[in-house]
């Protein structure tokens, strides 16, 4: 079922409403939508509004709302990830929408890159991911903070666990079952984080790092490593 993003809606059961714009010309001129066909209408806070087409014109459509569906969150975890170049920055956004990651932090550190963010774009974005995916829930994105800002955070975590490229670096396993608890992911740079920056944060005693056997990933491909690898542990 095709799904589109309006922002702000509240419609009643058995309403009718107008959709134009960006989202009419890409039902009519792009999906080339036809009557009777269901839509689904995410507001990206959790609510799902089925609709049916019920007139096709040339610049808007009409809907009737036929059933209202609340989507219940499930925080899967948050994300801290050292910035790239910003077409490597584009991809790990959709993928972690994707994922259903719940918080986006982005980290500046010794090796990343740390261009200004255009948010303009990235909410784009993170909109055009949203429809593909189906994900009901905008993207908490938050703005870029430095890697010590980040350690005074942690007290907020029941368990933090970075991914680390380097084969000699602290990992364990003994962290116990994850089911209930409140996780960040740190994810560094292409680079990596320094051998200093690393060091900072395995004082922590919720803190831990994990090498897996795998080759040198890139970024996007990085996040959804990390991420299965989180998920299977919590299920």
């Amino acid at each position: 079922m095709r799904s589109i993003l309006i922002k702000n809606i509240n419609p009643s059961i058995g309403e009718s409403i107008s959709v134009d714009g960006k989202n009419g010309h890409h039902l009519i001129n792009v999906a080339r939508i036809k009557n009777n066909e269901s839509i689904v209408i995410m507001d990206g806070t959790g609510t799902f509004f089925y609709g049916r087409v019920l007139n096709v014109h040339k610049k808007h459509l009409d809907l009737i709302i036929e059933k209202r569906e609340m989507i219940n969150k499930c925080n899967l975890f948050d994300l801290a990830f050292c910035q790239t170049k910003r077409d490597a920055l584009e991809d790990v956004i959709k993928s972690s929408v994707e994922i259903g990651i719940d918080k986006f932090i982005p980290v500046i550190s010794q090796y990343s890159s740390n261009h200004e963010i255009n948010m303009n774009r990235i909410m784009s974005i993170i909109e055009s991911a949203m429809i593909q995916s189906n994900n009901p829930f905008f993207l908490n994105l938050e703005e870029p903070i430095a890697l010590n800002k980040l350690c005074d955070r942690f007290c907020d975590y029941d368990k933090i666990f970075y991914f680390s490229s380097t084969p000699n670096s602290q990992s364990t396993t003994l962290y116990g079952p994850l089911e209930n608890d409140k996780i960040l992911i740190i994810i560094g740079p292409e680079g990596g984080l320094s051998i200093g920056e690393e060091k900072i944060l395995q004082p922590f005693k919720n803190f831990f790092s994990i090498n897996l056997p795998t080759n040198i990933l890139r970024s996007k491909t990085a996040i959804g490593v990390a991420s299965g690898y989180i998920i299977g542990m919590t299920k």
